[in-house]
């Protein structure tokens, strides 16, 4: 195994670094914790500041299978990208398809369900 922050790793990261990649990174369970109430979900405040940070230097992307409009306030920064209901629904593209309508009233009614 090797470490990301052993000298070694640190000058791949950096080689890595110098092309410029798109980070993408997913919402629920990696940036904003699990919580009880799918609706209380936020990014924490020091993760948003640094990913704003990040997103001044590099291509930034939120991924989600949340819609557009409903993760874009619980980031707390404004990504490159936000790409949401698990890829159907993409706002550089133009507005949602019929796909994602569905997903989006589909997600509505399990939560309604727990």
């Amino acid at each position: 195994m090797r470490h990301l922050f052993s000298h070694e790793g640190e000058r791949a990261l950096d080689a890595v670094m110098q092309l410029e990649p798109l980070l993408a990174f997913d919402f629920d369970g990696t940036l904003a914790p699990i919580v009880p109430m799918p609706h209380e979900a936020r990014v924490p405040k020091a993760v948003s500041d640094g990913l704003a940070r990040l997103s001044r230097r590099l291509p930034l992307a939120i991924i989600t299978g949340r819609s557009v409009t409903d993760v874009k306030p619980r980031l707390g920064f404004e990504p490159n990208y936000i790409v949401g209901n698990h890829g159907a629904e993409d706002p550089l593209i133009g507005p949602p398809s019929s796909a994602s309508q569905a997903l989006d009233g589909r997600s509505r009614a399990h939560r309604r369900a727990r």
